[in-house]
């Protein structure tokens, strides 16, 4: 890890497997235990998941102040559990205002890079 912190492993909540499918127990295990959201920079975050049970990654913005990632299954087949709210310092209107639709995305087979500018712009 270097002096300002980075790079830095970010934790991240999921739904409640509680009630759901024992499918859609497992592809929620699955995210839990495989996924991982690194920031690399204050304005840099990696995240890597199965490849296999994640056809694509959503940001959401909930309210203006809070960040979510989706990840759609193929087929969407757990359209109604997909939510992971990762801890990331972003949380907050001005990022979500200024700078959150401004992320720049980097994708290959199993990880995502998003890169948010810096600054307000």
């Amino acid at each position: 890890m270097t002096e300002t912190g980075y790079p830095k492993a970010i934790g991240f909540k999921c739904h409640n497997p509680e009630g759901l499918t024992a499918d859609a127990q497992e592809w929620l295990r699955r995210l839990r235990n495989e996924v991982t959201i690194t920031m690399l920079a204050e304005n840099i975050i990696q995240i890597r998941y199965p490849a296999d049970i994640v056809e694509l990654i959503k940001t959401v913005n909930v309210d203006d102040t809070i960040y979510r990632l989706d990840f759609i299954a193929p087929d969407d087949r757990f359209g109604m559990c997909n939510c992971v709210f990762p801890d990331v310092p972003w949380n907050n209107h001005d990022f979500m205002q200024n700078r959150w639709g401004k992320g720049l995305r980097v994708e290959s087979k199993g990880v995502l890079f998003i890169e948010y500018p810096k600054d307000r712009l």
